[in-house]
């Protein structure tokens, strides 16, 4: 017999937040985690490259949140990992910025020098206008 478990899934949606009930089998596999020896020395080395990442953002949340911040602007790639997690915590949005031609849609553009000869970067445009914006890369 199939017996199956409800759980709850949540998430922010559009309209706030949802609740949507989801079915689940009973027969989970258990995590990675739960099959490694916990003397292994790769878990501290995993928790203090965890804890490192999380000082990080509290290190860029403290200097930024009472700047009145719109937006954080993350530069590919790093910005896309660090970016998030600092807009969240400061109330801001978060706009990627790429390279030319990797963003859909209307962009601006911004050019910079490099050591030998210039490069751009782009983002999209609804995030330029009279926004007081904060970087991360």
């Amino acid at each position: 017999m199939d017996k199956r478990r409800e759980i709850l899934l949540i998430y922010k949606g559009s309209t706030g937040v949802v609740a949507v009930p989801k079915q689940k089998p009973m027969n989970v596999v258990h995590m990675a985690s739960s099959n490694v020896d916990n003397t292994d020395d790769r878990i501290s080395r995993i928790s203090s490259s965890i804890q490192a990442f999380k000082d990080t953002i509290y290190l860029f949340v403290e200097r930024y949140k009472d700047k009145n911040i719109n937006i954080v602007a993350g530069v590919e790639a790093r910005g896309f990992i660090l970016g998030p997690p600092i807009a969240l915590a400061i109330g801001a949005k978060f706009a990627p910025m790429r390279k030319p031609k990797k963003l859909p849609g209307e962009v601006i553009s911004e050019e910079y020098s490099l050591e030998y000869g210039t490069d751009k970067i782009e983002m999209h445009v609804e995030y330029a206008a009279g926004e007081r914006l904060c970087c991360s890369r």
